[in-house]
């Protein structure tokens, strides 16, 4: 099974004719995986699908996901707000009844009040909206696999150093093996200086320190045996 890093980022551009978008997907390190989704309102069916996909091809980490929309000037059209409108109409016709000597309104000036002329966005159909949905979602998968594959690819790297570590121990460890000090020979004839001098201070030694002693060497002696014993002959 290959290694797969936790931390990863992605992010992919697209368009639906007149809106564009852009998905960034960021995970990091996590006991186990948690989603954080920011994405414009009236989405909560792309949202639900999102969170499914992630979750069927990220097990672990935290992830966070954005999507930033906007669309283009011509996908919307200029309306008259007719109550706006109105409300205008009266407001000139109460101040030409009490400044009958004022010039007319223009057009222009009319139109020019806040609130009268607005921008709507063009209505789409039930068609045009799936549409844009699968795009958004095939969209969001091209950023997820491109998440995932930074994911494997450093998780790639992390084995590879790795295994360079595991193999410098395995060599340092194989070359102390080796060494003259870890011989059967060299380890009992330094058993035998310390048996020897353990001998001649016994006379010395208080006796529940001379048993501790001989405990500890024949500990070490019964060790090297069966060190000596699995030595490849």
């Amino acid at each position: 099974m290959a290694l797969a890093s936790m931390t990863g980022f992605a992010r992919v551009e697209s368009s639906y004719e007149e809106t564009r978008w852009v998905w960034e997907l960021r995970s990091v390190n996590g006991k186990g995986f948690d989603a954080r989704l920011r994405l414009p309102q009236g989405l909560d069916g792309v949202e639900a699908e999102v969170r499914k996909r992630l979750a069927a091809k990220l097990k672990r980490g935290n992830v966070s996901v954005g999507l930033q929309m906007q669309r283009s000037q011509s996908d919307t059209a200029l309306v008259v707000n007719e109550e706006a409108l109105e409300q205008v109409l009266k407001a000139i016709s109460i101040l030409r009844d009490r400044l009958p000597d004022a010039p007319e309104p223009t057009l222009d000036g009319i139109l020019g009040y806040k609130g009268v002329l607005e921008f709507e966005e063009a209505e789409e159909s039930e068609e045009e909206k799936n549409a844009q949905i699968a795009a958004l979602l095939s969209s969001f998968d091209e950023a997820l696999n491109e998440l995932v594959d930074m994911r494997r690819s450093e998780g790639s790297a992390i084995a590879t150093l790795l295994k360079g570590q595991i193999d410098t121990i395995d060599a340092l460890t194989k070359q102390a093996e080796t060494l003259p000090s870890r011989s059967p020979e060299a380890i009992r004839a330094r058993l035998e200086v310390q048996v020897q001098e353990l001998i001649e201070a016994s006379s010395q030694l208080d006796p529940q320190r001379l048993h501790q002693e001989a405990a500890i060497l024949a500990t070490k002696l019964t060790s090297a045996k069966s060190w000596t014993a699995s030595m490849p002959t």
